[in-house]
């Protein structure tokens, strides 16, 4: 008899505990999803499926805007490499460039395509901690094209010069 008694109240406890966990979970939603319309769980659960598909929209729409931008660089460098003589002029230096929108910024790297550029500007942005989102590399003649989204460091979320300072010297252009 007591030990009926003591498995009933261990799953009175263990469903005490998975309940205390599920409002746990529910209050962290809720705190990471904008403009929470009511507080009841249905709600909590709608609005984050709406702002989850409002970021997968976004996500998608940055990710043509990269192509396009990248296209487009990719064609202004073909026309500015060639020469009336069938020669090339490469550039020896590279050129970095950032565009900060809220606090995500845009990277793109022009070089020459030599000693892995890719890996080195991957590099580059690992060693100053800044989380990608999207990477794409385009190689046209002897010059390589990168674009990168990327998280902005705290630090760095109004100062695209800084930004571009720092990715620079780690990225040795």
């Amino acid at each position: 008899m007591m030990a009926a008694r003591e498995t009933q109240i261990n799953r009175v406890e263990a469903e005490r505990l998975r309940r205390e966990k599920l409002n746990h979970r529910f209050n962290e939603l809720r705190s990471v999803v904008p403009n929470v319309s009511k507080m009841d769980r249905a709600s909590v659960l709608t609005d984050a499926v709406a702002y989850i598909k409002q970021l997968k929209a976004q996500r998608e729409e940055l990710e043509a805007q990269v192509r396009v931008e990248s296209q487009t660089a990719a064609k202004a460098c073909v026309a500015s490499t060639s020469t009336a003589g069938g020669h090339h002029a490469v550039p020896s230096l590279g050129e970095v460039e950032v565009m900060i929108v809220g606090s995500e910024a845009m990277i793109r790297v022009q070089c020459v395509d030599a000693n892995y550029p890719c890996a080195r500007l991957m590099e580059a942005l690992r060693g100053l901690e800044i989380e990608v989102y999207h990477a794409s590399m385009t190689k046209v003649k002897e010059i390589m094209l990168q674009d990168v989204v990327v998280r902005v460091p705290k630090g760095l979320t109004s100062d695209p010069e800084a930004l571009t300072t720092a990715i620079q010297r780690r990225f040795q252009i």
